[in-house]
């Protein structure tokens, strides 16, 4: 097992912005499923089970979620996270959930996951230990958000951080493997809006603008049409928002980015 404490102020941020402005009342696990689909894109493993004595990578990542009933525990899966939004999300986990609860589970809902998502938070629990669900390479242990001092090199600041707990099937995840995977997680969270651009996917098919820093650019996703078609307008808005200034040095190449997204979900 690995614990990381993430820092959760941009993720709150984003929580309170669609409930604000678009009426959607999204949850941490929600988000925390979208940033799992992101992180997988660099470890892959995320995305494997290990079935009939060897280990079978899935080109798309399906996150389970534990839900706790009466007597009994059910993992309602919510398939191909890495191609919806957050309120796709949102709402596929909401139905799974009422599911869940008036009994109306099929086989098909469950059992089809790679990792899965337990989260004891609501119960005021920091930190705890789960265990990994077979066949899937892992489990993420979610406890409560909890305000911590967090020096910024001149003073505390009150930071409200979460922990997670990784849980790993060994003969699919090592605990190197394991560590860097939440670490990605830790770096995710603290910028939410990466968490809806996805910057680490690797295919490299979009051309990148003539500029001094087109070595930093990393493509989407496969076509710009395709991201418009997989992602809603709250994910070209924070694409654009990201981006609006000129304070990193690939921002030209990522505001280029977001103008194409913009475009094509006009058309």
């Amino acid at each position: 097992q690995c614990t990381v404490s993430i820092d959760m102020e941009a993720c709150m941020a984003l929580r309170d912005d669609y409930q604000a402005h678009r009426g959607v009342k999204l949850s941490y696990n929600d988000i925390m499923a979208k940033a799992i689909a992101v992180a997988s894109r660099k470890f892959p493993l995320v995305n494997a089970r290990y079935e009939n004595g060897e280990v079978r990578v899935y080109k798309h990542t399906n996150v389970g979620l534990a839900v706790a009933l009466e007597g009994a525990l059910v993992v309602p899966v919510v398939k191909e996270i890495d191609v919806k939004g957050l309120e796709g999300i949102g709402a596929a986990y909401k139905a799974q959930i009422k599911k869940a609860r008036e009994g109306k589970l099929a086989p098909a809902d469950m059992g089809c996951g790679s990792i899965t998502i337990s989260n004891l938070g609501m119960y005021d629990v920091d930190q705890f230990i789960a265990i990994v669900n077979p066949p899937e390479s892992c489990i993420l242990a979610v406890g409560s958000i909890r305000v911590e001092p967090v020096w910024d090199g001149s003073a505390f600041q009150p930071v409200h951080k979460m922990t997670v707990t990784g849980s790993f099937d060994h003969r699919i995840i090592d605990g190197a493997y394991g560590a860097q995977f939440l670490q990605e997680l830790k770096a995710l969270n603290p910028d939410a809006q990466i968490v809806l651009v996805g910057y680490y996917n690797p295919v490299p098919l979009l051309p990148a603008p003539a500029n001094p820093f087109a070595k930093h650019f990393r493509t989407l996703n496969r076509s710009v049409q395709k991201l418009a078609q997989q992602y809603d307008v709250a994910f070209a808005s924070a694409a654009y928002t990201l981006v609006a200034n000129d304070a990193h040095p690939t921002a030209c190449g990522h505001k280029y980015l977001a103008r194409q997204i913009l475009k094509a979900l006009e058309k």
